[in-house]
């Protein structure tokens, strides 16, 4: 092997090397791209389902008062019945 094909070889290598290494950059730019989406879906998620509760927050007690309403009248209506005890 003389110097010229020595000197191919190296810089043939140098210039994979360095192709190499920039599609290496771009490789983890999309991960961290990809990364950073996955994190900001579920802080989305996260925002989206606490102002849910918010909003709905008010028809849960209206909800449990209905329920509670409807048990105390099955009861009541309960104990009206013949031969039924508490």
């Amino acid at each position: 092997m003389n110097d010229n094909e020595l000197e191919k070889m190296v810089l043939e290598t140098y210039r994979m090397t360095k192709e190499n290494r920039e599609m290496l950059k771009r490789i983890d730019g999309r991960q961290q791209t990809a990364q950073t989406m996955k994190v900001l879906r579920w802080v989305i998620g996260i925002i989206v389902l606490v102002a849910l509760y918010f909003v709905l927050r008010p028809y849960f007690g209206t909800i449990q008062a209905e329920i509670r309403s409807i048990q105390s009248t099955a009861a009541t209506v309960q104990s009206l019945l013949p031969g039924k005890t508490q």
